[in-house]
Protein backbone atom coordinates (compact mmCIF):
# COMPACT_ATOMS: atom_id res chain seq x y z
CA UNK A 1 0.00 0.00 0.00
CA UNK A 2 2.93 2.34 -0.37
CA UNK A 3 4.79 3.80 3.14
CA UNK A 4 2.43 5.34 5.73
CA UNK A 5 3.39 9.28 6.56
CA UNK A 6 1.37 9.44 9.39
CA UNK A 7 -0.37 7.98 12.30
CA UNK A 8 -3.42 8.67 14.34
CA UNK A 9 -3.52 7.99 17.72
CA UNK A 10 -5.22 4.69 18.41
CA UNK A 11 -8.99 4.75 20.08
CA UNK A 12 -10.74 1.40 22.09
CA UNK A 13 -13.80 0.39 22.38
CA UNK A 14 -15.83 -3.30 22.30
CA UNK A 15 -12.17 -5.45 21.80
CA UNK A 16 -11.17 -2.84 18.70
CA UNK A 17 -8.30 -0.58 18.68
CA UNK A 18 -9.24 1.92 15.46
CA UNK A 19 -6.52 4.07 14.19
CA UNK A 20 -6.54 5.91 10.22
CA UNK A 21 -3.15 5.97 8.38
CA UNK A 22 -2.35 8.35 5.55
CA UNK A 23 0.50 9.10 2.88
CA UNK A 24 0.31 11.78 -0.04
CA UNK A 25 -0.31 8.60 -2.59
CA UNK A 26 -4.22 8.57 -2.07
CA UNK A 27 -3.14 5.46 0.60
CA UNK A 28 -5.68 6.68 3.39
CA UNK A 29 -6.42 3.74 5.80
CA UNK A 30 -9.20 3.32 8.79
CA UNK A 31 -7.84 0.59 10.70
CA UNK A 32 -9.45 -2.20 12.55
CA UNK A 33 -7.38 -4.72 15.07
CA UNK A 34 -8.54 -7.09 17.29
CA UNK A 35 -7.31 -5.80 20.65
CA UNK A 36 -6.69 -9.42 22.39
CA UNK A 37 -4.77 -11.15 19.51
CA UNK A 38 -3.82 -8.11 17.69
CA UNK A 39 -4.77 -9.35 14.14
CA UNK A 40 -5.80 -7.02 11.56
CA UNK A 41 -9.65 -7.49 10.70
CA UNK A 42 -9.80 -4.59 8.20
CA UNK A 43 -8.33 -1.36 6.73
CA UNK A 44 -10.57 0.53 4.32
CA UNK A 45 -9.55 3.17 2.46
CA UNK A 46 -10.20 6.93 2.62
CA UNK A 47 -9.48 10.10 1.14
CA UNK A 48 -7.42 12.19 3.00
CA UNK A 49 -3.90 12.61 1.67
CA UNK A 50 -1.66 15.15 3.40
CA UNK A 51 -4.14 15.19 6.54
CA UNK A 52 -3.49 13.40 9.92
CA UNK A 53 -6.55 13.50 12.17
CA UNK A 54 -7.07 12.70 15.80
CA UNK A 55 -8.14 9.46 17.20
CA UNK A 56 -11.10 8.46 15.94
CA UNK A 57 -13.95 8.57 18.22
CA UNK A 58 -16.40 5.11 18.81
CA UNK A 59 -19.85 5.38 19.85
CA UNK A 60 -22.54 2.65 19.82
CA UNK A 61 -20.65 0.08 17.56
CA UNK A 62 -20.13 2.66 15.15
CA UNK A 63 -16.82 4.81 14.68
CA UNK A 64 -16.78 8.71 13.55
CA UNK A 65 -13.42 10.10 11.83
CA UNK A 66 -11.82 12.97 9.86
CA UNK A 67 -10.77 12.57 6.65
CA UNK A 68 -11.05 13.32 2.85
CA UNK A 69 -9.24 14.85 0.07
CA UNK A 70 -12.07 18.27 0.66
CA UNK A 71 -12.99 17.59 4.43
CA UNK A 72 -15.28 15.69 5.61
CA UNK A 73 -16.37 13.21 8.37
CA UNK A 74 -17.22 9.36 7.75
CA UNK A 75 -18.70 6.71 9.94
CA UNK A 76 -18.13 3.47 9.93
CA UNK A 77 -19.09 0.14 11.16
CA UNK A 78 -16.72 -0.55 13.62
CA UNK A 79 -17.52 -4.20 13.30
CA UNK A 80 -16.59 -4.45 9.73
CA UNK A 81 -14.91 -1.05 8.68
CA UNK A 82 -17.31 -0.34 6.31
CA UNK A 83 -18.73 2.96 5.48
CA UNK A 84 -21.95 3.86 6.76
CA UNK A 85 -21.97 7.33 5.66
CA UNK A 86 -19.83 10.52 4.62
CA UNK A 87 -20.45 13.99 5.75
CA UNK A 88 -19.06 17.18 4.57
CA UNK A 89 -16.95 19.39 6.36
CA UNK A 90 -14.30 22.49 6.10
CA UNK A 91 -10.88 21.09 4.43
CA UNK A 92 -9.02 21.08 7.56
CA UNK A 93 -7.49 18.06 9.71
CA UNK A 94 -6.39 17.71 13.40
CA UNK A 95 -9.73 17.12 14.96
CA UNK A 96 -11.86 14.53 15.77
CA UNK A 97 -15.62 14.61 16.21
CA UNK A 98 -17.39 14.20 19.57
CA UNK A 99 -20.33 12.34 19.71
CA UNK A 100 -23.64 11.71 21.97
CA UNK A 101 -26.69 9.77 20.94
CA UNK A 102 -28.07 12.25 18.36
CA UNK A 103 -25.46 14.07 17.11
CA UNK A 104 -21.42 14.38 15.76
CA UNK A 105 -20.09 17.68 16.75
CA UNK A 106 -17.23 19.67 14.89
CA UNK A 107 -15.44 22.81 14.80
CA UNK A 108 -13.20 23.59 11.90
CA UNK A 109 -12.76 26.69 9.93
CA UNK A 110 -15.06 27.65 6.73
CA UNK A 111 -12.47 26.80 4.09
CA UNK A 112 -9.77 28.86 2.07
CA UNK A 113 -11.76 31.79 1.22
CA UNK A 114 -11.45 35.32 2.62
CA UNK A 115 -13.00 35.86 5.41
CA UNK A 116 -12.43 32.83 7.01
CA UNK A 117 -15.05 31.49 9.82
CA UNK A 118 -15.46 29.04 12.30
CA UNK A 119 -17.91 26.53 12.27
CA UNK A 120 -19.68 24.94 14.96
CA UNK A 121 -21.67 21.52 13.67
CA UNK A 122 -24.47 19.31 14.64
CA UNK A 123 -23.79 16.17 12.33
CA UNK A 124 -27.16 13.36 12.17
CA UNK A 125 -25.90 10.19 13.18
CA UNK A 126 -27.90 7.91 10.81
CA UNK A 127 -27.02 10.47 7.85
CA UNK A 128 -24.11 12.67 7.70
CA UNK A 129 -25.91 15.82 6.84
CA UNK A 130 -25.48 18.92 9.09
CA UNK A 131 -28.66 19.52 10.94
CA UNK A 132 -27.02 22.48 13.02
CA UNK A 133 -24.64 25.14 11.81
CA UNK A 134 -23.48 28.04 13.82
CA UNK A 135 -20.83 30.72 12.32
CA UNK A 136 -18.08 32.37 14.65
CA UNK A 137 -17.31 35.50 12.58
CA UNK A 138 -14.74 36.32 15.17
CA UNK A 139 -12.86 32.80 14.26
CA UNK A 140 -8.98 33.00 14.46
CA UNK A 141 -7.78 31.60 11.72
CA UNK A 142 -4.17 29.58 12.19
CA UNK A 143 -3.79 27.31 9.52
CA UNK A 144 -5.46 24.21 8.30
CA UNK A 145 -4.99 22.19 11.10
CA UNK A 146 -7.05 22.08 14.01
CA UNK A 147 -5.60 20.42 17.17
CA UNK A 148 -8.32 20.41 18.68
CA UNK A 149 -11.89 18.25 19.42
CA UNK A 150 -15.37 19.89 20.45
CA UNK A 151 -15.73 18.79 24.57
CA UNK A 152 -20.01 17.94 25.04
CA UNK A 153 -20.69 19.64 28.70
CA UNK A 154 -23.14 17.99 31.01
CA UNK A 155 -25.54 21.07 30.73
CA UNK A 156 -26.64 20.54 26.53
CA UNK A 157 -23.20 22.31 25.74
CA UNK A 158 -20.10 22.23 23.75
CA UNK A 159 -16.63 23.70 24.04
CA UNK A 160 -14.14 24.39 21.56
CA UNK A 161 -10.57 26.07 21.34
CA UNK A 162 -10.03 28.70 18.56
CA UNK A 163 -6.00 28.46 18.94
CA UNK A 164 -4.51 31.74 17.13
CA UNK A 165 -1.13 32.26 16.73
CA UNK A 166 -0.37 36.09 17.17
CA UNK A 167 -2.95 36.87 19.45
CA UNK A 168 -4.29 34.65 22.75
CA UNK A 169 -7.15 31.99 21.95
CA UNK A 170 -10.51 31.95 22.79
CA UNK A 171 -12.54 29.26 24.56
CA UNK A 172 -16.20 28.94 23.30
CA UNK A 173 -19.13 27.41 24.59
CA UNK A 174 -22.13 26.44 22.52
CA UNK A 175 -25.54 25.72 23.24
CA UNK A 176 -26.40 21.92 21.85
CA UNK A 177 -30.26 22.09 22.81
CA UNK A 178 -32.32 21.89 19.64
CA UNK A 179 -35.44 21.98 19.28
CA UNK A 180 -38.91 22.92 18.04
CA UNK A 181 -38.77 26.45 19.48
CA UNK A 182 -34.11 26.23 19.93
CA UNK A 183 -31.69 26.44 17.73
CA UNK A 184 -28.13 26.01 19.13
Amino acid sequence: HGQVDTTSAPAYSNGMVYYQTDNENDVNLFHGVNAQTRTPVFATPSSAPWETYLNPTPFGGTVYTGGCRYGGIYSYNGTTGAQNWFGYEGQYDGWTPSVDGNYAYSFTGTGDTVPIYGQFRMINLATGATKYLVTDTDYKWNGYTMNSAVVLGSHNDAFVINQASSVAGRLLCFGTEADSTDSP
